[in-house]
């Protein structure tokens, strides 16, 4: 199947929107310390994702958007951070397969938000086991563990990162149902049917 022309302007133009929000506001999001501030730049993705997906149904676009974003997030501090890089392309790569699984409808949005949220604290114990070392990965598990003992949670540290991963999933299906509405809205101003 040949990518046509106006994907390609679709891909580049949401891609640089994302991107753009990444590196303006992510970074004064990191510097401000401002709590769960990937979470809140996930959605900002996740809404370009979305609606990029909805106006040019073409497989491949938000692959292709979230490319651009990724470089433009790469080259917007003149040095590359994995992590924001990393991120990007994985929500990308979840809305774009839960748009090939459930086609081009709200569950699509839904599942792909729920999967790019669920990507973050995955990614975050990958990249802390792969960075700091297996010594310190473990270490964390004790403390964890540790935690759910004083809180009365069984399970230890398996059983809370188990509820952070539900607590982003649910989290981000909603986000993922607010990116299709408002996507909706895009393609109201636009004149084409929703």
């Amino acid at each position: 199947m040949k990518f046509p022309v106006s994907a390609w302007s679709h891909a580049v133009l949401f891609g640089t929107l994302w991107g753009a929000a990444e590196a303006t506001a992510g970074v004064a999001l990191k510097a401000a310390g401002v709590p769960l501030s990937g979470l809140l730049l996930a959605a900002a993705g996740l809404v370009c994702a979305v609606t990029v997906r909805r106006l040019q149904p073409t497989p491949g676009v938000v692959l292709a958007a979230g490319a651009v974003a990724a470089l433009l997030r790469a080259g917007a501090t003149g040095a590359v951070h994995p992590g924001p890089v990393v991120a990007i392309l994985l929500e990308a790569l979840a809305v774009e397969a839960a748009f090939g699984l459930a086609g081009n409808r709200a569950a699509a949005a839904l599942l792909g938000g729920a999967a790019a949220f669920v990507a973050a604290p995955v990614q975050a114990v990958v990249t802390l086991r792969i960075v700091a070392g297996r010594e310190t990965a473990e270490a964390l598990t004790v403390w964890g563990d540790s935690l759910a003992r004083s809180m009365g949670v069984p399970g230890g540290a398996a059983a809370l990162f188990g509820a952070v991963v539900l607590a982003t999933g649910v989290a981000g299906g909603l986000a993922g149902r607010g990116a299709w509405r408002i996507a909706g809205r895009v393609l109201v101003r636009l004149g084409r049917t929703v």
